[in-house]
């Protein structure tokens, strides 16, 4: 629940990375949990039911100059 998959176009991207991205620029007030998938998918469940619906309604994300898929 709460929880979408998210992949860069165009570059890996370490956990540590997809981790700190999240901290720094989606997540503001809820906890959430990232599980590292294959082949640069991540699986990212936010706790807050409103942090969530505002992450997905907020628009395109990026990641180092390059397109996050959501």
């Amino acid at each position: 629940k709460n929880a979408f998959i998210v992949n860069v176009l165009g570059k890996q991207v370490s956990f540590k990375m997809m981790e700190n991205k999240i901290i720094r620029d989606l997540v503001v007030k809820g906890s959430f949990r990232i599980i590292d998938m294959l082949q640069d998918y991540y699986l990212v469940q936010l706790i807050d039911a409103e942090e969530y619906r505002h992450t997905l309604l907020k628009g395109p994300c990026h990641l180092a100059n390059h397109y996050m898929i959501v």
